[in-house]
C-alpha cells in the first residue's frame, strides 16, 4: 500500500500546527478537537495498518497455544471400550499400549459381613451388666473394643454402646446399628471396608458374652477373593475386582461373572484426538486468514513463513491441505491412522518435525520479531516523514507522531 504524498505533507503541516498549539492541547479532553479535516485519510490509514498487524500478531498468539496444547499429550490419550459394560469395564492410561483383552469373569470379589441377629429393640436384659471386651482381628492387626452395658439398657442402647466402640477402637470394620421399626427389632453389623481375603477379619469375646449374644461373631457373608482368565490363560485371584491389566497401565473392573468372554479394547482417544486436531488447524487457518488479510501491511517475508507450512505426510495422519492453504481434518482417516498406525500418526502431529512443531516454530518467530520487522518494507520507506509510534497500552504500530496523544485518545 502507497502513501500518498499529499497525505505525508498533510501529515507534517497536522504535525506543526500541533506543535504551535501544544499548550491548549493538554487543556482538551479529546484529541479529535486538533484533528486537521485533512489528515482523515492519513489516521485511518494508520488504525487499518495497526489493526491487521495487531490481529496477525493475536492469531500467531493462539495458534502457538493451540500447538503447545496439542503436544501436551492428547494425541497420547488412550481409551478403553468393552463388548459387555455390565460385565467388566475397563479404564487406560496415556502409557498404555493399543490391544485387545478377552476377559472371562469366574467370580467377582465380595466384602465380608457380619449380620447380628435381630433383638426386640425396647427389651431389657438381653446383654448381661458389666464389662465386655471385643478382639476383632484381621490380617496383622487386632483391635479391641470395650463396653459397659447397664443392667436398664434396652437391647437398642445395648448395640449403640458396641458400636460406639467398636468405631473408637480403630478397627477397620465398619460397625451399623440395622433399626426395623416396623418389626421392632435392632441389630448390629460389621462390614469390611474392602472386597475379597485382604479385608477379612474375625470377632470374638475376651472377657462378657457381647459377641456371641449380638451375633456378630459369626460371619453371614464370607469375604470372597475375584477369580478370571485374561485371554485364555491360568485363572487368576484378587481381592479386588479391579485388576491391572499391561503391567497397571490399563486397570479392569469385574462386575458380573459369567461364561462368555468380555472383549476390553484399548486405543486411541478418537474424539479427543479429532477435537485436538481441529482445535489445531483452526488456530492455523486463522492465522493464515489474518496475514492474507494483512497483505500490503505485513512483511512479504512474513506472509510466505506462515503459507509455508510444512504438510508432507499430514494426509496419511489425516490432515489434508485445501486449495487456498488451508488445512482440513478427516476424522475418520485420523482415527484409522491412530489405531493402525499409532507413533508413526503421533510423531507427524505432535513431534519436534510435525505439524504441531512446524505451527510453534511459525507462530514463535513472529513473537520474537520486533513490530517493525513485521511492517511491509514499502511502509519502512515513510518512517523519515512518519515517525514508528507504538501505543502505550499495545503492542501494534501506527503511523503516528504528535506524542501519541492523538492514537492513544481515538483509539
Amino acid at each position: 500500500m502507497r502513501i500518498p504524498e499529499s497525505a505525508i505533507q498533510q501529515y507534517r503541516y497536522t504535525e506543526q500546527w500541533y506543535q504551535a498549539s501544544a499548550s491548549a492541547a493538554a487543556a482538551r479532553p479529546h484529541a479529535a478537537s486538533y484533528r486537521m479535516p485533512d489528515a482523515n485519510a492519513l489516521l485511518g490509514f494508520a488504525a487499518s495498518a495497526a489493526e491487521r498487524l495487531g490481529d496477525v500478531a493475536a492469531r500467531a498468539d493462539a495458534a502457538r497455544a493451540a500447538a503447545l496444547r496439542a503436544r501436551s499429550g492428547v494425541f497420547e490419550r488412550m481409551t478403553a471400550a468393552s463388548s459387555n459394560p455390565d460385565a467388566a469395564t475397563a479404564a487406560a492410561t496415556e502409557r498404555a499400549k493399543p490391544d485387545a483383552y478377552d476377559i472371562v469373569v469366574e467370580r467377582v470379589a465380595a466384602a465380608q459381613r457380619n449380620a447380628g441377629r435381630a433383638l426386640p429393640a425396647e427389651q431389657r436384659g438381653g446383654f448381661a451388666a458389666g464389662a465386655h471386651r471385643l478382639a476383632i482381628a484381621t490380617a496383622g492387626r487386632t483391635t479391641y473394643a470395650e463396653a459397659r452395658i447397664d443392667a436398664a439398657d434396652t437391647n437398642a442402647a445395648a448395640l449403640g454402646k458396641l458400636r460406639d466402640a467398636i468405631r473408637a477402637s480403630g478397627a477397620e470394620a465398619r460397625a451399623s446399628v440395622i433399626r426395623d421399626a416396623a418389626g421392632g427389632t435392632v441389630r448390629l453389623q460389621l462390614t469390611a471396608p474392602g472386597t475379597g481375603s485382604d479385608y477379612a477379619f474375625e470377632v470374638r469375646d475376651v472377657a462378657g458374652s457381647a459377641a456371641a449374644d449380638s451375633g456378630i461373631d459369626a460371619a453371614t457373608e464370607a469375604a470372597v477373593d475375584a477369580r478370571y482368565r485374561v485371554n485364555g490363560g491360568e485363572a487368576r485371584t484378587s481381592s479386588s475386582n479391579t485388576v491391572p491389566l499391561d503391567n497397571g497401565r490399563v486397570l479392569a473392573t469385574l462386575k458380573r461373572a459369567g461364561g462368555e468372554p468380555v472383549r476390553l479394547t484399548v486405543g486411541p482417544d478418537a474424539s479427543a484426538a479429532a477435537n485436538a486436531a481441529k482445535e489445531l488447524a483452526g488456530a492455523y487457518n486463522a492465522l493464515l486468514g489474518s496475514a492474507a488479510a494483512a497483505s500490503g501491511a505485513l512483511h512479504p517475508a512474513t506472509a510466505r513463513l506462515v503459507a509455508r507450512l510444512p504438510a508432507d505426510g499430514l494426509e496419511d495422519a489425516g490432515i489434508r491441505r485445501l486449495p487456498d492453504g488451508a488445512l482440513a481434518v478427516d476424522e475418520e482417516r485420523l482415527a484409522d491412522a491412530l489405531t493402525s498406525r499409532y507413533g508413526e500418526t503421533v510423531r507427524k502431529l505432535t513431534g519436534s518435525g510435525g505439524l504441531a512443531g512446524a505451527i510453534d516454530r511459525i507462530a514463535a518467530a513472529i513473537a520474537a520479531a520486533p513490530t517493525s520487522a513485521l511492517l511491509h518494507p514499502n511502509l519502512r520507506a515513510a518512517q523519515a516523514g512518519l515517525p514508528l509510534y507504538a501505543p502505550r497500552l499495545g503492542a501494534y504500530p501506527a503511523w503516528l507522531g504528535m506524542n501519541g496523544l492523538l492514537l492513544d485518545k481515538t483509539y
